[in-house]
């Protein structure tokens, strides 16, 4: 019997009927409604026998039945996370006394992003001098709560004698829950690159296992008695907090006379420009600021080292769009490579739809 949905089962059991006994079934007769009741059964057996063979492998499953096959790679799914890292607080002029920044004193940024950044401890400036750091972080999870350097710059809560804030280096390690695509592409990624113990891949699999790590890439210099391994959060930030974090997740754990080094990767920009052909122009600007969205999203995706490749984007996009008839890139034109150390960054999405 081919299972389809409940009609075809249904259908299937009134003709093995009929053929064997050379009765016809009625659709409104006591035997008709038990033969629904029994497709009923037999239709809901099949989806819980297929939704199981979905969840069987990694390739398909979801949910937490993804998480088991990562737990059997020792591959976690990223957690959310508050962002987190160091403002100044500072005066225009030495501080005549000592000035105690409380445990909790908000700041923001003027931009009004909406997020709001409390620190982790009580710090003082010293009386004679004109600034002091403090830690903070973010009072709420997600990437919202990343901020490039310069950006945290109001002070929520006064306190007298100190003329402002601002953030050096980069605010960073806010991140929602690791999806299902990308956990599912880090637990296939681990069956095809194997760690021994002793190679590249060892090393970037721990620096993986650090939270708000996204990329790791690691190699041998020349006389192998040293390996650079290169971080990256995913939105390029990557402070020096993170780097500090994977070291210490290292330590202990590397080769005998193997001296590892933690970096963050060069993050080197990368604009795309495109004209998309379609059959109709209606909702043109919902389709531009979708692909947008698609293009910066697929950029982001990009590891340490990884091309942009425009010819897989093309595949996708068509998609995306429901009247898609073409598209052609002016930039770039051809595999946009990067060498190991870097790691591509999306600057200008430029679309213009046309009617084709």
């Amino acid at each position: 019997m081919k299972a389809t949905d409940f009609s075809s089962i249904y259908q299937s059991i009134i003709d093995t009927y009929e053929h064997q006994t050379g009765n016809t079934v009625y659709d409104d007769t006591d035997l008709a409604i038990r033969m629904k009741i029994v497709a009923g059964e037999l239709y809901n057996a099949y989806e819980q026998l297929a939704y199981a063979q979905k969840q069987m492998f990694p390739q398909t499953a979801s949910g937490q039945y993804l998480d088991r096959h990562g737990a059997c790679r020792d591959i976690a799914r990223k957690t959310e996370d508050y962002a987190s890292g160091t403002v100044q607080f500072y005066c225009d002029s030495a501080a005549s006394k000592d000035i105690v920044i409380p445990k909790g004193t908000l700041c923001s940024c003027s931009t009004g992003n909406g997020v709001i950044y409390q620190t982790d401890s009580e710090v003082t400036l010293l009386s004679g001098t004109t600034s002091v750091d403090a830690s903070v972080t973010a009072t709420q999870t997600g990437p919202s709560g990343n901020a490039v350097a310069g950006k945290v710059d109001t002070m929520v809560n006064v306190i007298a004698g100190i003329s402002g804030v601002r953030n050096l280096e980069a605010i960073a390690g806010g991140m929602d829950e690791e999806d299902d695509e990308h956990y599912r592409d880090r637990i296939l990624y681990s069956f095809l690159n194997l760690s021994t113990g002793a190679n590249t891949k060892y090393y970037e699999d721990l620096a993986m296992s650090v939270n708000n790590v996204w990329s790791a890439k690691a190699y041998y210099n020349v006389s192998h008695t040293a390996i650079t391994l290169f971080v990256s959060d995913i939105f390029r930030l990557t402070p020096q907090s993170l780097i500090n974090r994977v070291a210490q997740t290292l330590d202990g754990l590397g080769e005998l006379n193997v001296n590892v080094s933690v970096q963050a990767p060069q993050v080197v920009t990368r604009d795309v420009s495109l004209n998309l052909y379609v059959r109709s122009l209606q909702g043109a600007d919902a389709v531009m600021a979708q692909i947008t969205q698609y293009i910066t999203n697929k950029i982001y995706n990009l590891g340490i080292g990884e091309s942009l490749n425009p010819y897989t984007i093309t595949n996708d996009i068509k998609d995306y769009v429901d009247n898609f008839v073409s598209l052609s890139f002016n930039n770039p034109t051809t595999i946009s490579t990067v060498d190991i150390n870097q790691i591509i960054k999306p600057g200008l999405v430029d679309i213009s739809v046309i009617k084709g």
